[in-house]
């Protein structure tokens, strides 16, 4: 399914951890910013008497991350009523109809999302609660909320998060690139330039968070206490956790890196870069050079469906899944053995989906335990009963359809939501 985060749209999620760097506080004017409205109900913010603080923020961006601009990034403030209206906008602009229905038919058919959720209005407002501003890659602009014309302490600190992606961006072009990878649907890929790009920003976010003072420091916890989590605490666990992945553990991957090399090894994370969540869950993999296994995934396609996604589920997928219906200590136990997967996504355009997906992973050991992990998932999630298995093979049948069984040295996983096509697939695949 496609990755929660929007490929042009990157977000600032409220939280930080504490290091320690002595930030700038050269006052140079390096920025453009506006307070243009988004639409005519919109209220003009005044923006001049912060300019010094923008100033000041902007340099510490850039000493702290070792970057000079090449432009004057752009800036644009707005009312926390302006923001939720932009994101909700951009979110709904980017969510495809028909992407989304079949993702809902998908993790409905996995147990992960309620029967009957509305996976796009949960979008929509999962955004629109959770962003303290963003970087729009297609236009630019840093969208940051201020409320009476002040700069709070946690506003500030998203801004060096926004800062962040902008000078970035500049320097070695992501954005566009997330958007080339979601187009070609190489989702895991993607997930995996998202966690760069949002590690690296919370990077420079928590190293400025670091310098700051005690009573700093007290102001932004403070703040991000009163962000509203309604709908973040209703949401999915499976949900969250694709949510959060470039974030948390993005931020420690490009830890890692910078621990080892400084920025310049940070740099290179764009040039030559992880590809698959398995490198930020495992740098040594990433820098030992460990590549995917590649993995074929079959060609049978049901009269009546089309293959409409061929991807890579990946590592963070297999941990949320598995963290949601099982234990933790069993999602990264099995998941951590991935070596490479592939699948299919089939749908009838309607209310019927198939998903057909071939795992390998890195050692027979592993293999073991992902195939009993998958039989204790679906057992668990998907709306049947046992009808049939023996040592390399379970069916799952009732409202939905299931199937796991060993194929040589790969697991195959087949899930529908009508079992007599999920049959079919089955018998047309291969041993």
């Amino acid at each position: 399914m496609r990755r929660i985060l929007s490929a042009s749209l990157l977000l600032a999620l409220v939280g930080a951890a504490c290091t320690g760097t002595e930030p700038s506080t050269s006052t140079t004017s390096l920025i453009s910013t506006t307070s243009v409205p988004t639409s005519s109900t919109s209220t003009t913010v005044p923006i001049d008497p912060l300019q010094l603080v923008i100033d000041e923020l902007t340099v510490t961006t850039e000493s702290l991350r070792e970057l000079a601009f090449l432009t004057p990034p752009d800036l644009v403030f707005v009312t926390d009523d302006e923001l939720a209206e932009r994101v909700r906008t951009l979110v709904e602009d980017e969510l495809d109809p028909a992407e989304t229905r079949r993702d809902e038919l998908l993790l409905t058919t996995l147990g992960l999302v309620e029967n009957g959720t509305d996976l796009a209005a949960l979008y929509v407002d999962l955004y629109s609660e959770q962003v303290a501003g963003f970087y729009d890659g297609e236009t630019g602009e840093l969208v940051v909320p201020i409320g009476d014309g002040e700069l709070s302490q946690l506003q500030r600190l998203t801004l060096v998060h926004e800062l962040t992606h902008a000078l970035t961006d500049q320097h070695f072009g992501f954005a566009d690139r997330l958007v080339r990878l979601d187009d070609d649907q190489r989702y895991e890929d993607l997930t995996a330039l998202t966690a760069v790009a949002e590690g690296d920003a919370t990077l420079i976010e928590m190293l400025y968070l670091g310098a700051l003072t005690w009573d700093e420091q007290s102001a932004v916890l403070s703040g991000s206490m009163e962000v509203e989590t309604e709908v973040f605490d209703r949401t999915p666990r499976f949900l969250q956790e694709l949510l959060l992945f470039p974030y948390t553990t993005g931020a420690d991957f490009v830890e890692t890196i910078w621990e080892s090399g400084g920025f310049e090894a940070v740099n290179r994370l764009y040039v030559s870069r992880p590809t698959t969540t398995e490198h930020i869950f495992h740098p040594a993999d990433f820098l030992a050079g460990e590549p995917p296994m590649e993995v074929v995934a079959g060609d049978f396609v049901p009269d009546g469906y089309d293959v409409v996604e061929a991807s890579v589920w990946g590592q963070a997928a297999f941990r949320a899944m598995f963290g949601q219906a099982l234990d933790d200590g069993i999602a990264t136990s099995a998941a951590i053995g991935w070596g490479g997967d592939a699948y299919r996504l089939m749908w009838d355009g309607g209310s019927e989906i198939v998903f057909d997906l071939v795992f390998v992973a890195d050692s027979s050991v592993d293999s073991e335990e992902m195939y009993q992990t998958l039989i204790s998932f679906v057992s668990t999630q998907v709306n049947g009963e046992i009808e049939g298995t023996d040592d390399d093979f379970i069916e799952i049948s009732g409202e939905d359809f299931a199937v796991v069984r060993t194929e040589g040295e790969a697991i195959r996983l087949i899930v529908a939501s009508d079992p007599e096509v999920g049959r079919l697939v089955v018998e047309w695949v291969g041993p």
